[in-house]
């Protein structure tokens, strides 16, 4: 290996180190208001278990590059890498959704804001940086990288359950005005998939371009 290669895969495990840090800082912060009894549950938001979800696949996905930095090549299991993808599809999902969408129909500077500052933009961007950039140039088949819409599939179904149908939950998103909560859920999914495929087929280039 390389003593760039090797150079490139130490700084991609230190950003990964910096996602676990600033994951469980927001996890804290959530932990904090269920405590003292904010009604606004902060785990029943996506782009709040994206960012939990990336923050704790960084933890191993960062002592994986740096063993590999040490044995002087890339150990990286498939499985490890599908998993990484499933949270880099949704933290993804959770940052184009709010700059394509949220933010220019509401406000970007609430959007980005405080918390918002860190779960919409910095952390989304360390993730893909650390993706496309400093991590490993192995890819697995692209139909495996459909997988990574599973996590909206389920989401969506959840929320539209417990907001519809069981009337648990507020609606926090308030797109069951009129009743177009379902195709709200479909947009999204059909949303996550072009994603994945975006991201699938963009990491997939940049490898080819590398090698040559």
């Amino acid at each position: 290996m390389k003593r760039s290669e090797r150079i490139r895969i130490i700084v991609g495990a230190m950003i990964n180190i910096i996602v676990f840090c600033l994951s469980v800082y927001c996890l804290s912060t959530f932990i904090r208001y269920a405590i003292h009894g904010n009604p606004d549950n902060r785990f029943r938001y996506f782009t709040n278990i994206s960012t939990l979800t990336v923050g704790f696949i960084a933890l191993p996905n960062a002592v994986l590059l740096v063993v590999s930095a040490i044995k002087g090549r890339m150990i990286y299991p498939t499985f490890l890498s599908i998993v990484k993808f499933i949270g880099l599809s949704m933290i993804s999902l959770t940052f184009f959704t709010v700059l394509c969408f949220i933010a220019p129909l509401s406000s970007f500077k609430s959007m980005y804001q405080n918390m918002r500052f860190i779960t919409h933009l910095v952390i989304p961007i360390l993730v893909m940086a650390s993706y496309f950039f400093l991590e490993e140039k192995t890819m697995f088949e692209w139909k495996l990288s459909m997988i990574g819409v599973v996590p909206s599939i389920i989401y969506t179904a959840i929320y539209g359950i417990n907001v519809v149908l069981l009337k648990t939950w507020d609606d926090i998103y308030k797109v069951n005005n009129d009743g177009l909560w379902f195709l709200f859920a479909s947009l999204v999914v059909l949303f996550n998939f072009a994603i994945c495929l975006g991201l699938y087929f963009a990491k997939r280039a940049l490898i080819k371009k590398l090698s040559k």
